[in-house]
C-alpha cells in the first residue's frame, strides 16, 4: 500500500509499505525524502542487509540529490533521539536522475526547493481559509468577469484585447485590473459579497513589488459604516494570521530561520484579538512627518535612506497632497510604521484629488475621501478600502470631475437610483499577503508562474 509522508507523520510502525517521493539529500546510507504532501520530510536508511535483491541494492545505491524513487520499506522506531520514526528501504528503483541542480531562479523546477515548497503549503491553506473566512460571515463569493470594458482605477496601465482579423467586442476592452464595480452590483442584491481572481497591470514597474498578473481578494458590504469596514479588514488579517500559526509553524519557522527574523512573534502579535490595530489620518501621518524633520529625527538631503543611528534622509519634504504609493510615498510608509510600533495600522482620511472617484467624501471634510490603507510591516500597503459614494448626483459629478465619459460607467452610477444604500470594501493583493506571512521580499518568488513586462515563462 502507498503511504504519502504526510500519512506517515500520523501512523506509528508501519510495514511493507511504498513512498514515491524525492531525495532531498544522501550522505552514505543515510537518506531524507520528501513527496510535497506536507513541509516534513523522512529519514530513509538505505543498508544492503535489509535487501533481498543485492543487485537492486546496488543499482538504488547510485541514488543523488533531487531523483525521483518509488520504495519499499518498514518504518520503525529510530535509535535517534531527535527522530521518533525512519524509514528502513528493503526494496525499489530509480524513477528519474537529475541532470542539474535546481534552482530558484527556474520557474519550472523552483517547485522542488524547500522554500518554495513552504510557499506552496503556505498559499493552499491560505486560500482556503480566505474562503473560510468569507463564509463563515455569510458572503457570497461573485466570479467577476475577467474581460471587462472597466478600467476603474489604473488608467494607461490595462491589457487591451483585440482579435486580429477584427474587433470582436466592437468596442474597446480589457483584462480586469479589479472585480470591485461588478461586485458592487452584486453588494446591491446579496448584502455582502466577496471575489478571489486573478488581475492583470500593464505596469511597467520592474521592482520587487510588482507584477503583471496576480490574484486579488475583494469585498463589498452593504448597510455598514467606514469603521464596520476597518474592523473586517482588520479581522480578515487576524483570521488568516491565526490559521498559518495553527497549521503550520513548522513552515513559519523555517521562514524566520532563513528570511525574516522575528516573523512568528510578527504574526502572533497580530493574531490576537486583543491587539487592535491604530487608525491614523492622513493628516496626522504628515504632521508627524513634519515634526520628525523639525526634531533632526529626518533631515533632507540627496537620497532616500535609513542611516544607522535611525535618522531618515529623504531627497525632498513630503509635502500635503502627495501620494504615498509610488516609491518615495514606500520610504514615507516605512517610517511610519516603524515609528508607529512597527504593527499593522490603517492610514485615513486622504485627499481626493489622487483617490478614484468612487470614494466617498467625508461628510465633515468633504476634501477628504472616507478611504484607507492597512500599512504593515516589510510590505507598505497591504489592503486598501473605502466607502462607496452612494448619491447618484455625487457620483455623477466625480465622474465628470476625472474625465469618464456617461456611455462607460452608466450602468454602474444607475445602481444609486435603483435601491442605493451605504456601502464599502476593500481589495488585498494576494501574492502581497503571501510576501508579508513568509517574509520573502520579492513577490516574484511566491507566485507559481511570474508574469512581468518581458518575461512570460511557459
Amino acid at each position: 500500500m502507498r503511504f504519502t509522508i504526510q500519512e506517515i507523520k500520523k501512523s506509528e510502525e508501519i510495514q511493507n509499505i511504498k513512498v514515491g517521493c524525492w531525495v532531498e539529500s544522501k550522505k552514505d546510507n543515510y537518506l531524507i525524502l520528501r513527496d510535497g504532501s506536507c513541509f516534513q520530510t523522512l529519514n530513509a536508511i538505505l543498508q544492503e542487509k535489509n535487501f533481498k535483491d543485492k543487485q537492486e541494492y546496488t543499482l538504488l545505491n547510485e541514488i543523488t540529490r533531487g531523483c525521483s524513487v518509488l520504495l519499499k520499506g518498514n518504518i520503525i522506531k529510530s535509535p535517534i533521539k531527535a527522530q521518533q520514526y525512519e524509514f528502513h528501504i528493503t526494496s525499489g528503483k530509480i524513477l528519474g536522475k537529475m541532470d542539474k541542480d535546481i534552482s530558484n531562479n527556474e520557474q519550472h523546477v523552483r517547485m522542488r526547493t524547500k522554500t518554495f515548497q513552504g510557499i506552496g503549503l503556505i498559499r493552499n491553506t491560505l486560500q482556503y481559509e480566505v474562503h473560510n473566512f468569507f463564509n463563515k460571515l455569510g458572503f457570497l463569493n461573485v466570479s467577476t468577469p475577467i474581460l471587462t470594458t472597466v478600467d476603474c482605477e489604473c488608467s494607461g496601465e490595462t491589457f487591451n484585447v483585440i482579435k486580429k482579423s477584427h474587433n470582436f467586442f466592437h468596442k474597446n476592452v480589457y483584462l480586469t485590473v479589479s472585480g470591485q464595480l461588478h461586485l458592487e452590483a452584486f453588494a446591491h442584491g446579496f448584502h455582502s459579497v466577496y471575489s478571489f481572481g486573478p488581475t492583470f497591470r500593464a505596469e511597467n514597474g520592474k521592482s520587487n513589488r510588482h507584477l503583471s498578473e496576480f490574484w486579488m481578494i475583494e469585498s463589498e458590504m452593504s448597510f455598514i459604516d467606514f469603521s464596520d469596514l476597518m474592523g473586517n479588514m482588520e479581522m480578515f488579517l487576524k483570521y488568516l494570521c491565526s490559521k498559518l500559526l495553527k497549521k503550520h509553524k513548522d513552515i513559519l519557522e523555517y521562514f524566520e530561520a532563513n528570511y525574516e527574523k522575528g516573523l512568528i512573534k510578527k504574526l502572533e502579535w497580530i493574531s490576537k484579538i486583543e491587539n487592535k490595530f491604530l487608525r491614523k489620518s492622513y493628516d496626522d501621518c504628515l504632521k508627524f512627518l513634519w515634526s520628525e524633520i523639525n526634531c533632526g529625527n529626518i533631515v533632507i538631503g540627496k537620497e532616500n535612506r535609513r542611516l544607522e543611528n535611525g535618522v531618515l534622509v529623504l531627497s525632498k519634504k513630503p509635502e500635503y497632497g502627495e501620494y504615498f504609493g509610488d516609491e518615495y510615498g514606500l520610504i514615507l510608509e516605512k517610517y511610519l510604521i516603524e515609528e508607529f510600533g512597527n504593527k499593522p495600522f490603517f492610514m485615513t482620511h486622504f485627499p481626493k484629488k489622487f483617490k478614484p472617484f468612487y470614494m466617498k467624501n467625508d461628510d465633515l471634510t468633504p476634501s477628504l475621501v472616507e478611504g484607507c490603507d492597512l500599512l504593515v510591516p516589510g510590505i507598505g500597503e497591504l489592503m486598501g478600502g473605502s466607502m462607496r459614494e452612494e448619491d447618484y448626483l455625487k457620483l455623477k459629478y466625480k465622474m465628470e470631475e476625472n474625465g469618464i465619459k456617461d456611455d462607460e460607467l452608466e450602468w454602474y452610477a444607475e445602481l444609486r437610483k435603483n435601491g442605493t444604500i451605504p456601502h464599502g470594501g476593500y481589495g488585498v493583493g494576494f501574492e502581497r499577503l503571501i510576501c508579508f506571512v513568509t517574509g520573502i521580499k520579492n513577490i516574484k518568488d511566491v507566485i507559481p508562474f511570474y508574469r512581468v513586462e518581458g518575461s512570460c515563462f511557459g
